[in-house]
């Protein structure tokens, strides 16, 4: 190599250094599908660029429903990367689940078959970009930790997908991890199959860990042990497990816990689509009551909001706030 020519290399990675976004090995990922993207989608993708300067945030989307959001609000502020859906290949997997799922097409324009296809969408994503470490976030999700001090964490005890179980049964996929394309493809190819069942996402997201005992997905810890030594993990309508560990597995690594929707349905109310149930609604299916904890909001060292639950003395950090009430600017970490 000449002077010349490694003196420009120098140059150009110099220039990078200082001017080019610093990238991790992380992707942060939203997927919509249909025609219109709620507004506050833009809320969650500005509270998790808040927390995650660095990462690739990725929205998947139609094409004409992302430039009607960007019409109403100003995403390029917040660097997300739009890939559209239709630019996405079509897997034979994801074509056998959209001529044979049973799936409700008419509910909310036909929210439960899109809830279920949009993995569909996002293994097509990771697959074509040869994505690792992704997190996938619901629109009504907002972020409250910066994910790259947690990557290893993720990544050497999660090999498949981390989910958050709200009971033996059911998962609230709001918050995922996927370590690879391999787990994403495991997950497709089971939904494929239950396609004609006609099972929601949650359900099906839970059944999963049936397939080889558990190897492709597992519990996030939604709540913490000393919790589960004053009271039984018993939701109100009866919902029991047999091993309480499971909820607050690798509690000990993480010091703090996602939700998987009780803690924002508590704080903030459910979806007022499904009747009037303001702050203080306790999700019938949890296998924690949420009223037993006091909660705080305390500020970061980069004066950002950052919410705790207390038990006891205990200040636990909370990761993640399922925002089913849809306001999510109320919990937005820059509102000091």
């Amino acid at each position: 190599m000449t002077k010349k020519i490694y003196a420009l290399l120098l140059s150009f990675l110099l220039f990078f250094k200082i001017f080019g976004k610093e990238t991790t090995d992380y992707s942060i990922v939203f997927v919509h599908i249909g025609p219109s993207i709620p507004e506050y989608t833009a809320t969650a993708i500005k509270q998790s660029r808040l927390f995650n300067p660095k990462a690739d945030i990725y929205l998947v989307a139609q094409t004409q429903a992302y430039k009607n959001l960007c019409l109403t609000k100003d995403l390029a502020q917040f660097d997300p990367i739009f890939v559209s859906t239709e630019s996405l290949p079509l897997s034979s997997d994801h074509a056998k689940f959209q001529k044979k799922s049973k799936l409700d097409n008419l509910y909310r324009n036909g929210f439960w078959r899109y809830a279920t296809e949009r993995f569909f969408y996002l293994n097509a994503l990771i697959s074509s970009k040869d994505l690792k470490n992704v997190f996938h976030m619901e629109n009504d999700v907002m972020l409250y930790c910066d994910l790259e001090e947690f990557i290893e964490v993720f990544s050497a005890n999660y090999k498949g997908i981390a989910a958050t179980f709200d009971n033996e049964e059911r998962v609230i996929p709001g918050f995922l991890y996927i370590h690879d394309d391999q787990s994403i493809g495991s997950l497709t190819r089971f939904l494929a199959k239950k396609s004609l069942s006609g099972e929601n996402d949650m359900v099906t997201l839970a059944a999963f860990k049936f397939v080889e005992n558990g190897k492709y997905i597992d519990n996030l810890p939604i709540i913490f042990p000393s919790y589960a030594e004053k009271h039984p993990l018993v939701s109100s309508y009866k919902h029991r497990t047999d091993n309480p560990k499971k909820f607050f597995k690798n509690y000990e690594l993480f010091e703090a816990i996602f939700d998987a929707a009780a803690l924002g349905q508590y704080l903030g109310g459910a979806d007022p689509r499904n009747g009037h149930l303001p702050a203080g609604f306790i999700n019938e299916s949890c296998l924690f009551n949420p009223s037993f904890l006091d909660f705080i909001w305390q500020i970061d060292p980069k004066g950002r909001k950052v919410p705790y639950a207390m038990f006891e003395g205990q200040k636990i950090k909370i990761n993640n706030l399922h925002i089913h009430c849809k306001n999510l600017e109320a919990f937005f970490s820059g509102n000091v």
